[in-house]
């Protein structure tokens, strides 16, 4: 039998399930470090060994693999970005597919093609494992500050189970429908987070090129109708100029933006401004800043404004 459900605060109760993590990068060491600190036991597993010392380090319980995670685990939540990582984790031979048991609840939070869920979905329900299609919004620092938003599509019933950990480090927890439409919200999601992403670093350039001073401008314009949550977060790493602390990179461009790019344009549908967004961050990476947060194209506006900009080896 499972445990029983947390309290609502997101601590847990003394007969606390473990929860699985599967990729604690940015997000994934994040999500488990806010679960240990408010009392949930942690196993997790990632193919790079730093991680996973990273992990020990917090007081995790390292897996070899998927596999050998679920078998320790009554809710999994796997945060890999790539859908090759994606199906090897969920269906490969040292997959969950292969260690959970019947009821074992995964909660998916990658953001994939639609198709990729389904599978998954499908082969894990033939075993009696439910799988979740799940999106989040915000950063790692929005995890660690337990404010993160979790949307969760599938069984109602199935996310209150969870709902107790989750409320550890998600500042909102919340149902949006049947299996998919998670996934269809976080493209919507993603979609104005590029175009946001590319606003912002050229407001901020436009401002620092009128000479005003870029915390004022930062700070006023967050107060006003102008103002968005992508110009408060990356806003604010642009008057920085820090691009690391975050642990961000270029995924946007990489893996969601193409998603994107083709469901806003099937069957005839357009998307300039997302086109237009994409432009900017390919521009960015191709100039050599891809391994910083995205939040480093006010530097490539910068360069095209006739302003001075740090070169990608001083982000």
């Amino acid at each position: 039998m499972l445990p029983s459900p947390g309290p609502s605060t997101g601590r847990a109760p003394a007969t606390a399930g473990t929860t699985g993590v599967i990729g604690v990068g940015a997000m994934g060491s994040a999500i488990a470090q806010r679960l240990l600190e408010r009392g949930w036991p942690v196993a997790g597993t990632d193919p790079r060994p730093a991680a996973l010392e990273q992990l020990r380090e917090l007081g995790g319980r390292p897996a070899d693999d998927a596999a050998a995670l679920a078998r320790a685990c009554d809710i999994v939540i796997v945060c890999v970005n790539s859908a090759a990582a994606f199906r090897e984790a969920l269906l490969g031979p040292a997959g969950v597919l292969h260690g959970a048991a019947a009821g074992t609840l995964v909660l998916d939070i990658c953001t994939l093609a639609e198709r990729d869920k389904r599978q998954a979905h499908d082969a894990l329900a033939a075993a009696g494992i439910v799988l979740l299609d799940c999106a989040v919004s915000g950063n790692r620092q929005s995890v660690l500050q337990g404010q993160l938003r979790f949307y969760a599509s599938g069984d109602a019933q199935h996310l209150e189970r969870a709902r107790p950990r989750l409320e550890a480090f998600a500042g909102e927890v919340r149902h949006v429908g049947p299996f998919g439409m998670a996934c269809r919200l976080k493209l919507v999601m993603n979609h104005l987070v590029c175009i946001h992403n590319a606003a912002t670093a050229e407001a901020m350039a436009f401002a620092a090129r009128l000479g005003l001073d870029p915390a004022l401008a930062h700070d006023i314009v967050a107060g006003s109708a102008a103002g968005s949550r992508i110009w408060d977060i990356r806003g604010r790493m642009m008057v920085n100029r820090d691009y690391r602390s975050s642990r961000g990179g270029f995924g946007m461009l990489l893996k969601d933006g193409p998603l994107i790019h083709q469901a806003a344009t099937a069957d005839g549908g357009q998307a300039p401004l997302m086109e237009l967004a994409l432009a900017l961050h390919r521009q960015a990476h191709e100039l050599g800043y891809g391994d910083v947060d995205t939040a480093v194209l006010y530097e490539v506006c910068r360069r095209a404004s006739g302003q001075q900009a740090l070169e990608p080896l001083q982000c």
